[in-house]
């Protein structure tokens, strides 16, 4: 995979400037303190991805606001905070953390062959941190529900029921919708960012296909669209993926046989 990232003075001070134009004064102050502490292009291409997306921007500033994002790791710093499963992009708490040079791999690239003079290549980042903000948004709720699970379960066993089937499955359903919410929540971000970049029009079909398809997560969506009759995703001419219960659907059938993401 080629990322293609140039990183010098002027840009990276624009880049900068975009970010404290538009979000708020908590989340600038903890981009501050990341830029103390973490690889300034690392810190750059974070900024430069949350000013691309006004969308994104709120619900960042929500999150800070609400508690649930109070810092960012990236690379060394980021092997502090625990973490479950196999990701290289998650959080902890209020921690949000980056491995290695995750940041560095997830910036704008080309994947897809046909290209068009008005292309807009998708910022893979602002997937990931639209991704990450649901994940964290709900985060709470989620715990709840698995603890009534995990309580049905005692129940059940208690009852004398030995079939953990149908609460395994209620379990494994719960986390493979709130992922598919994630990840249409991820894409609906990166288009938003696409449009900002388009001056604020919306893109026209062809813009959102060739976004997709130069998307890294592009395989679910994609796979997504191409389900059964009733069951497939739907998108709208622009490219936005309206958060249905029907889309959530399409998309979780789609996740409940595919591998993770590198994303929590």
């Amino acid at each position: 995979m080629k990322v293609h990232i140039a990183v010098v003075a002027i840009v990276i001070c624009s880049w900068m400037s975009a970010a404290r134009a538009g979000g708020g004064a908590a989340l600038e102050n903890i981009l501050d303190q990341l830029g103390k502490q973490a690889p300034p292009d690392q810190v750059a291409h974070l900024r430069e991805a949350i000013g691309s997306s006004p969308a994104l921007e709120k619900q960042l500033d929500a999150l800070v606001s609400s508690g649930r994002l109070a810092h960012f790791a990236i690379g060394d710093a980021a092997s502090q905070v625990p973490r479950r499963g196999p990701f290289s992009a998650w959080f902890q708490g209020n921690t949000w953390a980056f491995s290695g040079d995750f940041i560095a791999k997830h910036g704008k690239q080309r994947l897809y062959d046909v290209v068009q003079t008005d292309d807009i290549l998708p910022d893979n980042l602002v997937f990931v941190l639209g991704h990450l903000a649901y994940e964290a948004k709900t985060a709470a709720a989620i715990s709840s529900e698995e603890a009534a699970i995990k309580e049905a379960t005692r129940a059940q066993i208690a009852a004398g029921n030995n079939d953990m089937t149908s609460v395994m499955r209620q379990s494994i359903a719960l986390h493979i919708n709130n992922q598919a919410a994630a990840t249409i929540q991820g894409w609906d971000d990166t288009v938003d960012a696409a449009q900002h970049e388009n001056s604020g029009r919306p893109l026209s079909p062809r813009q959102a296909a060739s976004l997709m398809m130069n998307l890294q997560y592009r395989g679910v969506l994609i796979k997504a669209m191409q389900g059964s009759v009733g069951s497939k995703m739907s998108i709208a001419n622009d490219g936005m993926v309206e958060m249905t219960p029907a889309n959530i659907a399409a998309v979780a059938s789609v996740l409940g046989t595919s591998p993770l993401f590198d994303v929590q």
